[in-house]
């Protein structure tokens, strides 16, 4: 352990097991994503980058440590064990981040590395699915961003088959970002190998006509590991484990002899065509939440007719009975699942919407943001000007609630539009006909 003490003086011990586990201290810098830096770069040095991308649970973060361990040239026998990714306790990467190794060149490897890790994405209806995609484009278009990959691992679980819309998504995303040509740097990369014959992420891999760099049997190119190298070694599972180090081992000479070889992506999307896609996308999004709006009012409108259909006899008799109904609403708030304040969204206060959320982490002020064309907003429904939002780090959520109202209240609530009277059950029907109309237009 000799040859690591430099490392292990510049980490902390979290576990004094079979391994030994550290944890490296990074140094850290934020700006958009996450990056975390081990060493000094060398400008002489080449450098390769890879991007991680997959589903759920495939073992993406575990993939970035026996990267790190293997540039440091960690062997099985020196029964220790580093911790690149900071432990999070079983719960998954949640933003994109960006780990750069310096200062370990012709010790195994001939160049540094920098490798993305994504958060697990691909549902195009799920806004970290829109964040996600929005941080890839800003770490590829910023100016001090990334400026080309070498690499881009499609990590896949060896004991799943997984044919899904996600895969599909993912791959379709990579496309958007550097082109048809994409396939010739794409590379399957298969966690959890006992070794064996790759037959399910083959299949997978063909199911969802996604197109990979070949290897020399013009089949496409997928590089097995075994990712339990940093488990407690015991008597009963030490020969398990020294096995898996020897898949992965296999694994990490195939991968470096790939990144040696193949030449590096530029992302191909130019700014403007950049700024026109988060512009689309923060529309859809809150087109989607206005449609989901409209869709609850109907509720509360439904509801109410039924209310007062049960109720009619009472209410009748006694004007002061109350019907209890549903009722949505809007609210500005601090986001609901808890991200951090450089989170930031484009809100607007006068049509009470998200006109940029998730992902307005550029701008300065709302007039700088992509959303917005000659001051005025592509979002929002009434198109209010820039100086009409705020940004800030709360976003605009729906809510409902239960409510108590007499048959007066609701006539208030529902207001004749015209000299004609109307009976409240007729008024009711018109809103309900208004709402219908309404979401049609959107």
């Amino acid at each position: 352990m000799a040859q690591f003490e430099d490392i292990i003086s510049k980490s902390d011990q979290v576990d004094s097991g079979s391994p030994s586990v550290y944890q490296l201290r990074t140094k850290k810098q934020k700006s958009g994503s996450l990056t975390l830096t081990v060493g000094e770069k060398q400008e002489t040095k080449p450098n390769k980058t890879i991007l991680l991308v997959g589903e759920t649970a495939t073992g993406k973060s575990t993939l970035v440590n026996a990267l790190f361990n293997y540039a440091v040239g960690v062997k099985f026998g020196d029964d220790v064990w580093f911790q690149l990714v900071e432990d999070q306790t079983g719960s998954q990467t949640s933003d994109v981040i960006v780990y750069q190794i310096f200062g370990f060149e012709d010790q195994t490897l001939p160049f540094s590395l920098t490798i993305i890790d994504t958060p697990a994405f691909g549902d195009t209806q799920d806004p970290d699915h829109i964040r996600t995609n929005q941080r890839l484009m800003e770490l590829f278009q910023s100016a001090d961003g990334i400026q080309e990959v070498h690499a881009v691992g499609l990590v896949m679980k060896d004991e799943e088959n997984p044919v899904t819309d996600r895969l599909k998504n993912i791959y379709d995303f990579i496309k958007s970002q550097f082109g048809k040509d994409v396939k010739k740097n794409i590379i399957a990369l298969m966690t959890n190998s006992q070794g064996k014959p790759p037959r399910k992420v083959l299949q997978a891999l063909e199911a969802a006509n996604i197109k990979c760099a070949k290897n020399e049997k013009n089949q496409p190119c997928i590089i097995q590991f075994d990712n339990c190298q940093d488990e407690e070694r015991t008597e009963e599972s030490e020969l398990s484990i020294e096995n898996a180090w020897k898949v992965t081992e296999r694994g990490m000479k195939q991968f470096i002899a790939f990144l040696e070889k193949s030449p590096p992506l530029q992302p191909e999307v130019i700014l403007e065509h950049h700024k026109e896609r988060i512009r689309l996308t923060a529309c859809i999004q809150n087109l989607l939440e206005r449609i989901r709006f409209t869709e609850l009012k109907m509720r509360d409108v439904e509801r109410t007719q039924e209310a007062l259909r049960i109720n009619n006899q009472k209410m009748k008799r006694d004007k002061s009975f109350n019907v209890s109904i549903p009722e949505a609403y809007k609210d500005l708030q601090p986001p609901r699942d808890g991200r951090c304040s450089y989170e930031t969204s484009l809100c607007c206060p006068v049509c009470k919407e998200n006109c940029h959320y998730p992902g307005c982490t550029k701008a300065l002020n709302p007039e700088q943001c992509e959303v917005m064309i000659d001051g005025k907003c592509t979002s929002c429904t009434n198109k209010c000007p820039a100086s009409d939002h705020v940004k800030q780090n709360r976003q605009c959520v729906i809510r409902t609630n239960k409510v108590e109202k007499t048959k007066e209240a609701l006539k208030k609530q529902y207001k004749q539009e015209s000299r004609q009277k109307m009976k409240l059950s007729e008024r009711l029907e018109k809103e309900k006909t208004k709402l219908k109309e309404g979401k049609i237009d959107k």
